[in-house]
């Protein structure tokens, strides 16, 4: 289970910590707060971004398409392991596909994907510039 800034509990199914956190919040407060529906929904995003594979595909992804044996290639993965990166990608919209022919190409959903990593980037440096490590 995820837990926001305040330690309350995140629930996938949309109950639990996070449903009772939002009960005690008031209106104004609750519309900033993300339903639990959208919740469970950033939580799975997050945990499929937080794999290496996945995050160093998606930062290849961040300069322009490419087709799965270009990215096999240049992180030195097998054809067959990015093709499952690229599958669990796609499932949580951080990447989109394009064919032309029999060609696919890879690329970022969009543009918000791109920015996820570079605020978290933007972060890690942050924090490494402060002289705290992640962890």
């Amino acid at each position: 289970m995820a837990r926001n800034d305040e330690g309350h509990g995140f629930d996938r199914r949309g109950n639990g910590g996070y449903t009772k956190y939002m009960n005690k919040c008031s209106s104004v407060q609750r519309k900033r707060l993300p339903s639990p529906d959208e919740a469970a929904f950033i939580v799975e995003l997050f945990k499929t971004m937080g794999e290496d594979t996945r995050l160093a595909l998606l930062c290849r992804l961040q300069e322009r398409e490419y087709q799965v044996t270009e990215l096999a290639e240049t992180t030195g993965h097998t054809v067959s392991a990015v093709s499952h990166q690229l599958r669990l990608l796609r499932h949580v919209h951080l990447v989109r596909t394009r064919r032309e022919g029999r060609n696919i190409f890879y690329a970022l959903d969009d543009e918000h994907v791109g920015d996820l990593i570079d605020v978290a980037l933007a972060h890690v440096r942050e924090k490494a510039r402060r002289g705290s490590s992640p962890g």
